[in-house]
């Protein structure tokens, strides 16, 4: 219809309170009234907003209501991205194994797809396809087929059209789960050599790239401030800040009894185990981080910062080759660090919160088996 808002109407006392944004309150009127209020939306100067990412509706919902005028089914979306995420990702290790590691045996390249996918997190997501999980799943989709279409770039006499194809859909990533974006920094390590230390930015293939490598996320950024500025009056704003949620997203602020708890949980705490099948258990953090971590999949998911680090710390020739795994590691970080920001202390992290960060490094993971395989291999030789 036309409109940024949701066609709700927020009840009357919400729109008359002075703070609607402290839950207890919220509460105790929705008691009093029996007049319900929308859980876990952005509400804005008297209307509700979805503060989740605007590409699924753009790439799912509005198609589906415009062509059938009936809704579209979220369980769908997820399968669909979790099969476009699978097929992403073993491109993305059939790209590694071909290309940088070709010492890896075929059989150590089927192997190592099953840890990642199973400790990416798509499998929780596809168990509970919510529309918390659709973002999520469309952010990790798009990464892994954005660094294929880079890497395939480099190796391609269709550069420019990979290059575009690849920052499209790393760009994408910033209206679905914008945390995600900070994979786009690997086009550092991917492309610093061949446009600054060579000079090729300097010519007029390498300008024509280089502008195929940046239009894509000059668009989408227009694009996305456009649409944050019509909604909130700011070009960066997507929201987040008035989600109607457990604790006051206004006054999140920085608390580090807040971070420490949650990076022990993310980065050391083991799972549980027993003594049946599949021996790996929920892990039940803290009360103070509610919420459950799956640990059951594979021993991997927590292997994997460990595994991918040695992996390029072995790779000493080049001495520099150690750059893209510090910064995938760099990154996984750097999303567990955003998620957790935004978390009260009582309310702690959410599954969906940690597996966000689970892409980068199953990817660091995949890079370090791979080199560590190619370095047995070759002292093997020897």
């Amino acid at each position: 219809e036309g409109r940024l808002y949701l066609e709700e109407e927020p009840p009357a006392w919400l729109q008359e309170m002075n703070d609607p944004y402290d839950k207890g309150a919220r509460d105790e009127l929705q008691k009093e009234t029996g007049e319900k209020y929308l859980f876990d939306v952005a509400y804005y100067e008297g209307r509700y907003y979805v503060y989740f990412g605007v590409v699924p509706v753009l790439l799912f919902y509005l198609p589906f209501y415009l062509l059938t005028g009936a809704n579209f089914p979220t369980a769908i979306g997820v399968l669909v991205m979790a099969i476009a995420f699978v097929l992403g990702a073993t491109a993305l290790l059939d790209r590694f194994a071909r290309y940088h590691f070709r010492s890896v045996s075929l059989g150590v390249y089927l192997l190592l797809q099953i840890p990642t996918v199973a400790c990416s997190g798509i499998l929780y997501l596809a168990k509970f396809p919510t529309f918390y999980s659709l973002p999520i799943m469309c952010g990790l989709a798009f990464s892994v087929w954005g660094l294929y279409c880079w890497m395939r770039s480099r190796l391609s006499g269709h550069r420019c059209a990979w290059l575009f194809a690849g920052s499209l859909c790393m760009a994408l990533v910033a209206g679905c789960r914008p945390q995600l974006l900070v994979l786009s920094f690997l086009a550092f390590p991917l492309f610093w050599r061949t446009y600054i230390t060579e000079r090729r930015l300097l010519t007029a293939a390498g300008a024509r790239e280089f502008a195929c490598l940046a239009a894509p996320y000059v668009m989408v950024a227009a694009g996305i401030m456009g649409y944050n500025y019509a909604r909130f009056g700011s070009l960066t704003d997507f929201g987040a800040n008035y989600n109607l949620t457990v604790n006051d997203m206004t006054k999140r602020g920085m608390n580090l009894g807040r971070l420490a708890p949650a990076f022990f949980t993310y980065f050391l705490q083991p799972p549980s185990m027993v003594g049946v099948f599949p021996f790996l258990q929920y892990f039940w953090p803290l009360r103070e981080m509610k919420g459950s971590l799956l640990y059951y999949v594979l021993p991997e998911a927590f292997l994997c910062p460990g595994l991918g680090l040695l992996g390029w710390y072995m790779r000493a020739h080049p001495p520099k080759s150690w750059r893209p795994g510090a910064l995938l590691f760099a990154a996984g970080f750097a999303v567990t660090f955003l998620g957790t920001w935004g978390r009260s202390v009582h309310y702690g992290v959410s599954d969906r919160l940690f597996l966000t960060g689970f892409g980068p490094f199953v990817l660091l993971m995949a890079a370090g088996v791979f080199r560590l395989c190619q370095w047995a291999t070759a002292h093997w030789n020897r």
